[in-house]
Order: structure tokens, then C-alpha cells, then sequence
């Protein structure tokens, strides 16, 4: 970001034409359309997203209306809000870091680039399933803006850590940052995270990694990831005085990175990326006590 030149695509499409729904227990209704979940979070501090109707830009849909490009120099609100509806903080945003285009490739050896996007994809789905069953808000940190109907932060010209740390100091409450190659995260494992009574949660992955992290006080925090993240996030913790709950999680411990890693998906998975894998002939495989899996027609993975 430097020289203020990055940019900040937010894209609310959760604001839909429906006449009702309901968030967290609460309904309720605009004129035109509904917002159907708000972020309590910052990305920069100052002006409000105001939603006034889609009378006001004729021949635009809700989506398109909503699409904007936004600048470094400018400065975006606490909440979207609108006439009539109180600005209240809902649910505890879960920024989750997404790479649209080609993605996870060290699975290149057993799936082609258009299946590990629709791979990566479907994972997504998976943990944006149970952050929101967890009854937390599902928010899209992209490097870069793709068809989507979910809220999307897209800052580019920085990395994982830049992104995450440009948003962290304007963030007004608990926020949780979950990555999305955990496709065997469920409701439980996610709320176990957010009820720490600690400052901070933090969910180690393999090789030293970090898989989660919840901050109740995320403007006190900052995230380093690569190398041996999950040691350096609790020092991070550690200087800046905050109390950490190390939570060992089988089900947000295990990632998606290598082909090996499939076999933990194709036993205990339930969602939509074991669906996928085995709509591609992915199956299990036992060989000399090892296991393994194989997809039919296509060289054994172990």
C-alpha cells in the first residue's frame, strides 16, 4: 500500500430484494431491499456506505449498486447503514483470506487448474457454512474482486498479512480470521474458538502454521503469517499484553495443502468438498497397511 495508491474493493452483495429475513435473530426491512447482515468492523475510518434504494440509480440491481471501488485517500464507515435502521453490531465478522485464481497448487499433480478452483471454492463453502452456523459473519478478504454473492474486502498490491493488518486496527469488535482450506471445520470448532475467555484464540495448523486466530480486541493485534506463524502470532500476543488460549482442534488443524491431505477430507468430511472430490472419482485406498486414495482412471496418491 505504499503511497496510498492501493485500492479497496468492497463488494455487498449480501444486500438482496427479498421483503424479509432475519440475522441473528433480528428482521427487518428496507423500502427497496434488505440488508441482510451488516459487518461490524472498519476497513479505513470515515464515510458511511448509505443505501438509499435502487430507485436512486435507475437500471442498476442491488448487487451493482453496492460494487464500488474505493480508494486509499478515502475513508470507509463502521457500518453500511441506511435511513430508518439503527447502526447495532451484530454478528463477530470472520474474515476469511480466499484466493480466486489458481489456487492450491501443490495439488496440481492430481488436479487441473479449473478443479482446484472449483476445489478451493467448494472448501470455502464448507467453512463459510460453519462460521455462520457459529453465528458469525463471513467476510471475503480477496487479492483480487470475483463473482461472488458474499461481502468482499479486496486490497491489492500487498499480501495475506498486509491485507489482514490494513483491516485489524479499524476493527470495532471480536473478529475472527479463519482460513478457507478447512473444509472439515464445523459449528463446534468454530464456537469453541469465539467463547475463549481469553484475549485472544489462536488454532496452530501443521508445520508451525496458524489456522485461526480470534481477537476480541483486534486493534491490538497484528497477524505475520508464513514460516513458523503460529509461534510468532504468540509473541505478537505476548508484547502487546493479551492473554492467549492455544485451542487444539482436529477439524481446524487440518488443511487442504497437499494431495496426501485428501485422505482426511474423504473420511471425515461431510460438506460440499468431499462431494466435489467425489464427483471426480476420488476414492479411498488401502496399500501395504497405507492410506491412500485414488481417482479413477488417474494415478494413486499417498
Amino acid at each position: 500500500m505504499a503511497g496510498g495508491r492501493a485500492r479497496f474493493l468492497i463488494f455487498a452483495a449480501a444486500f438482496c430484494c427479498r421483503k424479509s429475513d432475519h440475522v441473528a435473530g433480528i428482521s427487518f426491512m428496507l423500502p427497496a431491499f434488505e440488508v441482510r447482515r451488516e459487518i461490524p468492523m472498519t476497513v479505513l475510518a470515515g464515510i458511511f456506505f448509505i443505501v438509499n434504494g435502487i430507485s436512486g440509480i435507475p437500471g442498476l440491481s442491488a448487487a451493482e449498486m453496492l460494487n464500488r471501488t474505493i480508494v486509499a485517500r478515502d475513508r470507509i464507515s463502521t457500518f453500511f447503514s441506511s435511513p430508518g435502521v439503527p447502526r447495532y453490531t451484530m454478528c463477530p465478522p470472520a474474515l476469511i483470506p480466499y484466493k480466486p485464481r489458481n489456487p492450491k497448487t501443490r495439488l496440481s499433480s492430481v488436479l487441473t487448474r479449473e478443479e482446484r478452483e472449483q476445489f478451493a471454492a467448494a472448501m470455502l463453502e464448507d467453512v463459510k457454512d460453519a462460521v455462520k452456523d457459529a453465528m458469525c459473519n463471513p467476510v471475503l478478504v480477496c487479492s483480487e474482486l470475483f463473482d461472488s454473492d458474499d461481502v468482499q474486502v479486496t486490497i491489492t498490491d500487498t499480501d495475506l498479512s498486509g491485507s489482514l493488518n490494513a483491516i485489524l486496527p479499524q476493527s470495532v469488535g471480536p473478529t475472527l480470521i479463519i482460513m478457507a482450506d478447512l473444509p472439515l471445520a464445523d459449528t463446534a470448532s468454530v464456537r469453541r474458538v469465539i467463547s475463549t475467555d481469553k484475549d485472544v484464540a489462536i488454532v496452530p495448523g501443521r508445520g508451525g502454521g496458524t489456522n485461526a486466530i480470534f481477537m476480541k480486541e483486534p486493534r491490538k493485534f497484528h497477524v505475520d503469517y508464513y514460516g513458523a506463524s503460529f509461534l510468532k502470532h504468540l509473541k505478537i500476543a505476548e508484547e502487546a499484553g493479551l492473554s492467549v488460549d492455544v485451542i487444539d482442534s482436529f477439524r481446524l488443524h487440518t488443511d487442504i495443502d497437499e494431495p496426501e491431505d485428501l485422505v482426511e477430507l474423504l473420511i471425515h468430511g461431510t460438506g460440499k468438498s468431499r462431494a466435489y472430490l467425489e464427483a471426480l472419482g476420488f476414492v479411498l485406498s488401502v496399500n501395504k497397511g497405507r492410506v491412500g486414495v485414488d481417482r479413477k482412471g488417474k494415478q494413486k496418491v499417498e
